[in-house]
This record gives structure tokens, C-alpha cells and sequence, in this order.
């Protein structure tokens, strides 16, 4: 299998750390989608590790960006999407460097089951309608997901992520966000 490459954006202004993060990613998503790039996934070093609300995982400080093409690296790393924030001191990117051996294999998939049931709550019981929301849902399952927003060119998506383990690594393709579907798993070494 061929080496893969990482690079770090560390989010260093805490007050702001959401808002950051969601910058990056939505920064991630129009670099990827401009340029058709499907050979770059994100990965969370931190996930899980803290909480939001005390209950929902937190994807942390620490925005990952996977690659076997190291060029695809350095170019996302130059590109104008970030260069404010580490300008104005409150993101730093790393060097790309090689991913360690024996890394351990993990998926982070778009997570969309919150949304159907949400739906179909809605449906149910249509009377308290308003008060059914997807993160509410996803706030009350024993295994809630973490969750990311990406500012499209349409509209801010909110994206309900979930880290699964993974049993070996697996290649692939991954979507404009840099995740990887139910149905189309690509594995991440996470470390």
C-alpha cells in the first residue's frame, strides 16, 4: 500500500474554537470540491476526548488532513482559505509529514441517521413538531456523534459525525468533506 501524508491545523484561539473549526472545515470542503479532490480525508486526533453539553463528543483542536498524494497537501495547506487565521494567530498548520506506522484504522462518516429520525418523529407526532430537532435526537442515543458545520456556497450545513473503528485499512475515494459514507467506508489512521 502506498505511504499517506498528514498535515495539522491546530486551533490555538480557545475562546473561538468552534467557530475555527468550522471555518477550517467549510475551508477544507470549498478546496476539495473547487479542485474535484476526492484523495483527502479529515480526520479528528481529539475526538471524543471532550464534550459538548456534556453529552455530545467533541471533534476537538486538532483538524487532521489525510492524504496519499502529498502534493494535494501542500497545495490545501497554501490555499487562501486559511491564511487570515494563521495570519491573525488563531489557527497554525503543520509541516506535512509521513503517517507513522501502524497507525489505527478508523472511519469518520457523515452520520445521517439523527436526520431521518428527526423526520420521522416529525411525522409522528406532528404536534410538537417544532421542538424535534436532529440534534436533540442525536443528543438523547446512547452513542451520539459528533457534530461539524460546513459553510456551503447554498446554505451552513450542520453534519453529524461518527468515528467507527475500522478493521484494516481500507483505500478509497471520500467525499468533498473529507469524510466517507455508510456505504462507501474509507478508513483514516488516527493518532
Amino acid at each position: 500500500m502506498s505511504q499517506r501524508f498528514y498535515l495539522d491545523f491546530y486551533i490555538k484561539n480557545q475562546r473561538e474554537r468552534v467557530k475555527f473549526s468550522n471555518s477550517i472545515l467549510s475551508g477544507v470542503h470549498h478546496h476539495l470540491r473547487g479542485r474535484a479532490l476526492d484523495n483527502v480525508g479529515v480526520s479528528f486526533p481529539e475526538f471524543g476526548k471532550s464534550f459538548t453539553d456534556e453529552t455530545v463528543p467533541f471533534t476537538g483542536n486538532v483538524i487532521r488532513l489525510i492524504s496519499s498524494n502529498e502534493v494535494a497537501l501542500f497545495t490545501l495547506r497554501g490555499s487562501e482559505y486559511f491564511t487570515s487565521h494563521i495570519l491573525n494567530g488563531d489557527v497554525a498548520v503543520s509541516q506535512v509529514k509521513p503517517v507513522p506506522e501502524h497507525a489505527t484504522e478508523v472511519f469518520f462518516v457523515r452520520h445521517r441517521q439523527p436526520e431521518y429520525e428527526a423526520r420521522q418523529l416529525k411525522l409522528l407526532c406532528p404536534d410538537n413538531s417544532k421542538d424535534i430537532t436532529p440534534y436533540k435526537v442525536n443528543k438523547a442515543s446512547l452513542t451520539p456523534s459528533g457534530m461539524i458545520k460546513i459553510f456551503t456556497i447554498q446554505k451552513p450545513l450542520h453534519m453529524f459525525v461518527k468515528m467507527m473503528d475500522a478493521p484494516e485499512r481500507i483505500d478509497g475515494t471520500f467525499n468533498s468533506y473529507g469524510l466517507c459514507t455508510m456505504d462507501k467506508q474509507v478508513s483514516v489512521p488516527w493518532f
